[in-house]
């Protein structure tokens, strides 16, 4: 293990070289979970890079140390060389290279059991749609996959990380306590993965709770799989506050909810569906009374699908693909189900025909284009990498390389963690604009307008704003200078009369020395009226001419330097001063020496010590 600080080093150069599809012999796998996986299949891996910080994680630590007794190169870097080598926009924070899995037609043969069931996948060109293909596959229990020479590498990046599916959820179907075990559920694993160990959330309760053993198919196991008949013995959580209906979920992922958009199907033995209907509801383990909106019509015809919207009586953990079943009120038969499309409605209330237009632009979008309708739906809002993840119930890393595939076809825009279409961004950045123009025409005698000023006046949040004025800033459009934003080549324009007045006010001041005027008497005298003359001595404040040292004390900078001077050559003849030394010294009264001696303790010129003074 060693450190690498350079970005041209050797093993980095390799690294890339991989990621970009160069060395066909290895494969890249970048993340926590990719490696583990990795790891358990016994891939022969020839180099593993890591950040430091990563490393300081439990997990994340384990994993280098089994990684690192079996791989000849390994390396620890810093966050920046580690984005320039990773394949997503968010480093993973683990990279290993790994020499890409072999096999001939005699071992694969050897490999299938009684009746295989083997997919053949021919003319697949995207790779986040293979590797949903391969997730589905492995949970169907296919004994093998087939590829044609015309589909996409599925140990590309992109593959490898559409391959990692959703996150883990279970159904529970079933509680129970046994005897020097303690708590028990069951159900059958719907999505992703579990391992003992893990921590884990309850839905709806939001209660997080440790997984103590896991069993799959009533024997112990090291982890669970999509698709398996699951039971976890659970620590930290009572029987009593677990039942048949709720959802275990990674903690911090996912919110349940009570209202979910859905395209809805009737049988054709089902009587016509009216809007505002109530059903029985029944979506895995579990069942609620829904209250039906249908979206675009008053009512249903059997036989038909259409879209609608559902209001739950209670919360249900639901993502988007889940399927359900709906049952007549009463008498209780089933008449029909659907499909969910959209389980999260952002706090905004949503008129019906933006609904019903989301909704329908959502049933019709692949992968890609369903999280740019999702980005577009929060409009200047924007959304959040974790949100989307909430939203799609798509793991992380798949939201990533979406987002990313977004950015680089200049459909979205990404600021931090946040996502807004291309089409809103350009929007902002010419409110952005006209505002500062605007704030120019209205104010000539200021410098700029304040950024959270402007940020309010936009209406954005801190990220998008900062992100929109980098852009601007980098097409030279808008300048910054400390907290003020200004038009590129900007400044003040002056009037005769106002730059008269501002000569006169900086030579009231200068030639008075310490001795100055009040403020209030000074603008009296001038030829502007109240209004642009406090315009002009803002103007001077923050060009630092003048210094405001009281509520109606001003003075010129060369006379606080000259002050400055001397009490640091009193500091030769005493260390300390009082208010009527002070007052001799420099010849004022004592309603100009207290604010003076003020100013000098927050100037750190001096320090106030009782009813004395100690410079410093």
């Amino acid at each position: 293990m060693k450190k690498i600080t350079s970005r041209d080093n050797s093993l980095l150069r390799h690294v890339r070289a991989v990621r970009d599809g160069k060395i066909d012999e290895l494969i890249f796998v970048e993340g926590l979970r990719l490696c583990e996986e990795a790891l358990r299949s016994q891939l022969q891996i020839e180099a593993l890079v890591y950040s430091d910080q990563i490393a300081k994680k439990e997990r994340a630590s384990g994993l280098i140390r089994e990684i690192e007794q079996v791989v000849p190169k390994s390396a620890f870097v810093g966050e920046k060389l580690l984005a320039s080598i990773s394949y997503t926009k968010t480093p993973q924070g683990i990279v290993l290279l790994a020499a890409r899995p072999a096999i001939d037609e005699k071992q694969f043969a050897q490999r299938q059991h009684g009746i295989p069931l083997l997919v053949v996948l021919h003319g697949i060109n995207n790779p986040v749609n293979l590797g949903a293909i391969l997730r589905t596959a492995e949970a169907a229990g296919a004994s093998g996959v087939l590829t044609t020479n015309n589909t996409t590498d599925p140990y590309s990046p992109k593959s490898l990380r559409g391959a990692m599916g959703a996150a883990f959820r279970l159904p529970i179907d079933r509680v129970f306590s046994m005897k020097g075990f303690g708590t028990i559920v069951t159900g059958t694993l719907i999505s992703g993965s579990v391992r003992k160990d893990e921590e884990l959330q309850i839905h709806p309760t939001g209660k997080r709770l440790r997984v103590r053993g896991v069993q799959v198919h009533g024997a112990a196991a090291e982890q669970a799989i999509a698709g398996q008949r699951t039971a976890l013995n659970l620590a930290g959580v009572e029987t009593s506050e677990l039942g048949r209906g709720m959802m275990l979920t990674p903690p911090g992922l996912f919110r349940p909810t009570r209202h979910v958009s859905v395209m809805l199907t009737l049988l054709s033995s089902a009587k016509v569906l009216r809007d505002r209907a109530r059903l029985h509801l029944h979506a895995y383990t579990a069942e609620t009374i829904a209250e039906v909106t249908l979206l675009g019509e008053k009512q249903l015809q059997p036989g038909q699908s259409g879209l609608a919207r559902l209001k739950l009586d209670d919360s249900l953990m639901l993502v988007p693909g889940d399927r359900f079943i709906v049952r007549q009120f009463s008498p209780v038969i089933t008449i029909g189900g659907g499909v969910v499309l959209d389980a999260l409605e952002p706090a905004r209330r949503a008129k019906a025909e933006e609904r019903l237009a989301f909704v329908q632009a959502l049933g019709s979008a692949d992968a890609l284009g369903v999280l740019l309708v999702r980005v577009g739906r929060r409009g200047a809002e924007g959304l959040s990498i974790s949100e989307a993840v909430a939203e799609t119930g798509w793991l992380r890393a798949g939201v990533e390389s979406r987002a990313a595939e977004l950015v680089s076809s200049r459909k979205a825009a990404r600021f931090g963690d946040i996502l807004i279409s291309a089409g809103v961004a350009a929007q902002l950045r010419s409110s952005l604009k006209a505002s500062v123009d605007a704030f120019h025409k209205a104010n000539p005698l200021v410098a700029g307008i304040s950024r959270e000023e402007l940020r309010e006046r936009i209406g954005i949040g801190p990220e998008i704003f900062r992100g929109i004025e980098d852009s601007l800033v980098g097409d030279k459009q808008l300048e910054v200078a400390g907290d003020l934003v200004h038009g590129s080549g900007r400044g003040v324009v002056l009037r005769d009369e106002e730059a008269e007045s501002k000569q006169r006010i900086e030579a009231a001041f200068a030639t008075s020395g310490l001795k100055v005027p009040l403020l209030k008497d000074v603008l009296a005298s001038l030829p502007v009226d109240k209004v642009r003359a406090q315009k002009i001595v803002t103007l001077l404040l923050r060009e630092r001419v003048l210094v405001k040292v009281g509520d109606d004390l001003v003075f010129h900078r060369n006379a606080l330097d000259e002050l400055r001077k001397l009490i640091v050559a009193q500091k030769a003849k005493t260390p300390k001063l009082n208010i009527v030394t002070f007052k001799d010294l420099i010849g004022v009264t004592r309603k100009y020496a207290i604010p003076l001696l003020e100013y000098l303790d927050r100037e750190r010129v001096t320090r106030r010590v009782g009813d004395e003074r100690l410079i410093l």
